[in-house]
């Protein structure tokens, strides 16, 4: 049985001669993400919001805290479910954390021993962790607490920022010439590009998942997006984006506005449409908004370390790549970013032998892949 959410109110759960280690789980802690919007880079899915959001799909979360003379100063927020096999017990993630607003040791040391905790209270079998693209400098650290590199990501490795601090005509100029030509031919054709609100969830959702069925990816449920909105949107920290055309909504994207960053969460399009460009104008709508409402970056949430490497290195994409998300979203010009990679350990000695003796052999199996696409995370 989970250990109950009281166990975890009483505070401080730990204390240093300087820091204090505070534990909550499954409730919003305004502080907690009030910090991370402090911090730069800080990612919504460190945030209490996201943890209840996640709950949706089965996942609890667990906030490990640590204040200096009461203030907050880093933590991590960890997600966990049980695995779809019998008896295997829970998997863990701490996506894009732990957080720190200046790296420190002791911080990190204080946090990586209340995890360990965690892991064994909570009956955990794998955690994997992925830093946050700001806050590298500890991937030592984490080698020296146990874990090792992974070949499992659950969030993007790769993606493409663009930087909104320069002017508009700027931005234009970064993108591919064809990217240009399509946001002016949807602007020809008189597409329109509208703000949407909760009502406009459901036709984002039909859109989405139609989406999601011709290019083969799991698309959540409605209810999951209705609770995206409810925790995000009385803050403003989520918008809705829709593109219009003679009577029918052609496309949709949704944003996370969490932070100094602009996040592109999902998005979907209307097939017999889309010769028209709707997306490339869409997104143009919505870099546009983001740059006028004082955000740093807009971020195009992942593209493909192959992708990345490719474009990096100024070699043209393979034709598997070329009529992909990741060349559409490369077209814009932001800057292709490498973010860190993830990192795993396993409490148990022989689940860790077990492990690694088998897995390489099964890791592209139908099998696993469905396993790993039911606990995945973005």
């Amino acid at each position: 049985m989970n250990p109950t959410e009281e166990t975890f109110l009483a505070a401080p759960k730990q204390q240093t001669n300087r820091f204090t280690v505070h534990i909550t789980r499954n409730q919003r802690d305004e502080a907690w993400d009030d910090f991370l919007l402090s911090v730069d880079g800080a990612n919504h899915v460190q945030s209490c919001r996201w943890g209840n959001v996640k709950s949706v799909q089965g996942w609890q979360f667990v906030n490990i805290i640590i204040k200096d003379f009461g203030k907050i100063v880093s933590g991590a927020q960890m997600l966990y479910r049980a695995v779809p096999l019998k008896y295997i017990g829970s998997f863990a993630y701490v996506p894009k954390g732990p957080v720190f607003k200046k790296f420190d040791i002791e911080q990190f040391e204080l946090i990586m021993e209340e995890l360990k905790k965690q892991l064994k209270l909570c009956h955990i079998r794998h955690i994997i962790i992925q830093p946050p693209r700001c806050q590298v400098e500890y991937t030592d650290a984490l080698i020296n607490s146990g874990f090792k590199s992974s070949s499992l990501s659950f969030a993007p490795v790769a993606t493409v920022l663009v930087d909104l601090h320069q002017e508009p005509g700027d931005i234009l100029a970064r993108m591919k010439s064809k990217t240009r030509y399509n946001i002016r031919k949807a602007q020809r054709q008189g597409i329109s590009v509208r703000e949407g609100n909760i009502d406009d969830l459901k036709a984002f959702h039909n859109l989405l998942t139609a989406t999601a069925k011709r290019q083969d990816f799991p698309a959540e449920s409605l209810e999951f997006f209705l609770r995206l909105w409810e925790q995000f949107h009385p803050d403003g920290f989520i918008k809705l984006f829709i593109t219009h055309h003679d009577g029918h909504d052609l496309s949709a994207v949704l944003l996370i506005t969490f932070g100094d960053t602009i996040i592109y969460k999902r998005g979907g399009w209307f097939a017999k449409k889309k010769n028209l460009k709707p997306n490339e104008l869409m997104h143009w709508h919505a870099i546009q908004w983001a740059k006028a409402a004082g955000f740093r970056y807009y971020d195009f949430e992942g593209i493909s370390p192959a992708a990345a490497k490719l474009t990096l290195e100024g070699k043209p994409l393979p034709d598997f790549l070329n009529n992909s998300i990741h060349r559409f979203k490369i077209g814009f010009g932001g800057d292709i970013v490498s973010n860190p990679g993830p990192f795993e350990f396993l409490p148990n000695g022989f689940l860790q032998a077990l492990y690694s003796s088998i897995f390489i052999h099964i890791i592209n199996t139908p099998f696993l892949k469905k396993i790993l696409n039911m606990i995945r995370i973005r």
